[in-house]
């Protein structure tokens, strides 16, 4: 990934994740505009797919047409990090960064800032949820 924004190494959380981008697009059919909002799902393996995958629509449905939403989901590889600050750390930062060069939107990363409390119920809600679906997988 040119042009990396975040840091990797051995401490990054996923630096391989599935991620998709969401951008508004003109419902005629034109080009997509800059406002964009970055989703990511850990993979939690290796990449997989092979490469991105455009869709319009929502991101679960792969291929699904234009619909009244106006966005376009462009689903690529990028990174996923939880980190803190190694002395005095006073935030749990939690950073997306998809690979810009499969979604047409310059270089950019997010980083969500969240209190102690706000991290723990991330992190129960992301149990919840990968219990749930580890579940209809029959695991």
């Amino acid at each position: 990934m040119p042009d990396r924004l975040l840091r990797v190494n051995a401490y990054t959380t996923n630096d391989v994740a599935d991620v998709t981008t969401l951008r508004r697009v003109d419902p005629s059919g034109g080009a997509a505009t800059a406002e964009s909002a970055a989703a990511a799902e850990s993979r939690g393996d290796d990449g997989g797919s092979g490469g991105p995958t455009a869709t319009r629509g929502t991101d679960t449905e792969a291929g699904a047409n234009y619909d009244e939403t106006g966005t376009e989901a462009v689903r690529t590889l990028g990174v996923l990090n939880v980190t803190a600050d190694r002395t005095d750390p006073d935030e749990v930062r939690l950073e997306v960064e998809a690979d810009h060069t499969e979604t047409g939107l310059p270089a950019h990363a997010e980083r969500v800032h969240l209190d102690p409390d706000e991290a723990k119920a991330v992190a129960a809600a992301l149990e919840r949820h990968a219990e749930r679906v580890r579940a209809a997988d029959g695991e």
